[in-house]
Formats: structure tokens, sequence, C-alpha cells
């Protein structure tokens, strides 16, 4: 299998996973097993990811009644963005506020509108739509990979349509990738960003591990194998308290799950990404 072209054409929107992080800002595992990998939760029901992204500052040097010169100035306003679906989800909203969905008797309830807005955590959302290769129109997968984001829930109105319900988006910007390696210069030609945009054969994902100094292989999913070691695009680790994952260059990769270099001691956080066959 070939790497994508980065051409290509793109539609709808098939999945979206949300990721909580801890204080400096990585995915990880709250409890260790190297069987089972944090995947974040499957946002449900997608139908749209809508950005604005604000322009640029446009300067004008006027003299002689006339235009002078032209020049520009980064935008000083954030990038906002919308999220709607067609499923309400109670876990889903406890998650990205930081409340709780409670159980009364045998129902669910949750609240809007709480004292705890403007105390939502921080989460990493990975989002992606089918696409065509530009040239040889076989299938690929478009995504975005927001690092560090908030969201914000909004109810749903009640009336004959299906209801929608909205998360509104606040993209933070972060010197690291969604994997947790910080950008560079060299490799990347910038130091910080809102957010990334990828290509993909199969389906992206993303999952996360804690060593306990035991371990030494750490599994996918059953239902998530890596569709080739060709596609596991990269393994990250790094101690528990870093601000930053290392790539690990010579890591042992099969279809079932990574075995990293050196063996993570107890706390230490191991991110991997790769591509699965629905």
């Amino acid at each position: 299998m070939t790497a994508v072209s980065g051409h290509q054409y793109s539609v709808g929107f098939r999945q979206a996973r949300a990721y909580a992080l801890n204080a400096n800002g990585l995915i990880y595992q709250a409890v260790h097993d190297e069987a089972a990998p944090y995947e974040g939760i499957q946002i449900p029901s997608v139908k749209a990811l809508e950005l604005t992204i604000p322009d640029i500052r446009r300067i004008v040097h006027i003299g002689d009644d006339s235009i002078r010169a032209e020049d520009t100035l980064p935008r000083i306003e954030p990038t906002t963005g919308s999220l709607r679906v067609g499923r309400n989800d109670h876990d889903l909203y406890a998650l990205i506020t930081g409340t709780k969905a409670r159980t009364v008797g045998e129902a669910s309830t949750i609240g809007y509108a709480t004292d705890q807005q403007g105390s939502e955590i921080d989460l990493a959302i990975l989002g992606f739509q089918q696409s065509l290769d530009a040239a040889a129109k076989t299938r690929r997968y478009r995504a975005y990979m927001f690092p560090i984001i908030r969201a914000i829930p909004v109810p749903g109105t009640m009336d004959e349509n299906p209801a929608e319900f909205t998360f509104n988006l606040t993209p933070q910007i972060s010197s690291k990738a969604i994997w947790g390696q910080a950008f560079t210069v060299a490799l990347d030609g910038f130091t910080e960003a809102e957010f990334q945009e990828g290509m993909y054969t199969d389906f992206p994902h993303i999952v996360a591990w804690q060593g306990d100094n035991t371990a030494t292989k750490f599994s996918f999913h059953a239902d998530r194998q890596a569709a080739s070691t060709a596609k596991i695009h990269g393994v990250w680790v790094g101690a528990s308290g870093a601000t930053s994952l290392t790539v690990d260059a010579t890591v042992t990769k099969a279809t079932d799950g990574v075995t990293p270099t050196t063996k993570p001691a107890s706390g230490d956080i191991v991110v991997c990404m790769y591509e699965y066959v629905p």
C-alpha cells in the first residue's frame, strides 16, 4: 500500500471521537490496561462540523488621497465552530462539561446552564469524512484533528422535525499535535496551530495506554485492528509528567498492537495513531 497523495475530494461526516486530556494536554489512559486501550468516546450521530476562521487584519496606508501601500497582520480573533449531532448522549455531555449524568431511580438527568459553565474540561477531537483520491478516485478519508478544544452543549429544540443537538467549539492554540509530539519548524513549518488536517486510506484512529513497568506489548481493540503495520503511523511515549511525547522510531509493530522499544515505566504514557478497516 502506497502513501496517500494529499489531493482529495471530500463529502459527508463519518465519525468523530472526543478524548479527555491530562493536566499537560495529553491523551492518556487513566487506569493501566495493556489489553484495552483508551479510545475516547465516539460522538454519536454526527451530522456536521462547521468552523469559522476569522480573516487576517488588512492594513492600508493612505496618502495623497489614495492607497500608498497595503500590508497584513495576523488575526486577533479566535477560530470558533459548531458540531451538530442527531442523538443526545448524557455520558458525552458529562465528559465535556465536567458534570455528572445523575441516575434518579431508573431515569437519567443532566443539567444545562449550570454554575460550572466556564469550567469545561480540555478535550481532543478527531473527526473525519470520506473522500476520493483526486487522481485515482479511490476511497480515502479526510480528518480534522484538534489537540486541545473546549465544547459547550446547546440543548435541542422540540418540534415536528428530528431533534438536533449542537456543541459550540473553541479550539485552543497548541504547541503539539493530537498524538502529543511537539510541532517543529523543521518537520511542520510552524510551532503552534489550532488544528491539523490529514488524509488517510482507512479510518484514522488514536489510542493511548498507561505503562506499569511490566507490560511490554500494548494491544488494539479486537474490533479495531490495524489495517496493516504500514498503517501504524507512529507510537509516541513519555513519562507521567511529560508535557509532550517523543516518537519511538524503533517500535515493533503488529496489526494487533505495538511493543515500544523500551518497556514503559509505571505511569508512562503511550499513544498510537493508526488506521483500521471498519
